[in-house]
């Protein structure tokens, strides 16, 4: 589910559908068309249902591809922030681990460039193998 801000002085939205200006069906007529950040759940655009109003097969289809569409745009949402959980839980176990290595709390170090301390020292980049 997404979450809206809403001390956004641009949300226009209303918790009630009927209080809403979409009225429940995912799109308001504001400035433009615009989708509902509360109730819009892949309802096809109102010119869209417009065009195909005298063809029910391909309006029902049309329907069906918009709400398939937005259900991909969700779980590719949803896939994205468990990625990023995922790649926190990672880093935190990396260090559990190498804090369980050296048997010793980790702590940070200030970093020293090597050519401050050995201005005569040639640095040459090495590839890992």
């Amino acid at each position: 589910m997404e979450y809206v801000d809403v001390t956004d002085e641009l949300i226009w939205a209303e918790l009630d559908e009927d209080k809403c200006p979409c009225q429940g069906n995912g799109w308001a007529f504001i400035e433009d068309w615009e989708e509902c950040p509360l109730h819009f759940q892949g309802q096809l655009h109102p010119m869209s249902v417009d065009l195909l109003l005298d063809d029910p097969a391909r309006l029902e289809e049309a329907k069906r591809v918009s709400n398939l569409n937005w259900k991909i745009d969700q779980a590719k949402e949803e896939v994205r922030q468990a990625r990023v959980k995922l790649q926190l839980a990672q880093s935190s176990l990396s260090m559990l681990e190498l804090e369980l290595i050296n048997k010793t709390p980790t702590r940070q170090m200030e970093i020293i460039k090597i050519q401050e301390c050995y201005p005569t020292v040639q640095m040459k980049a090495v590839r890992p193998q």
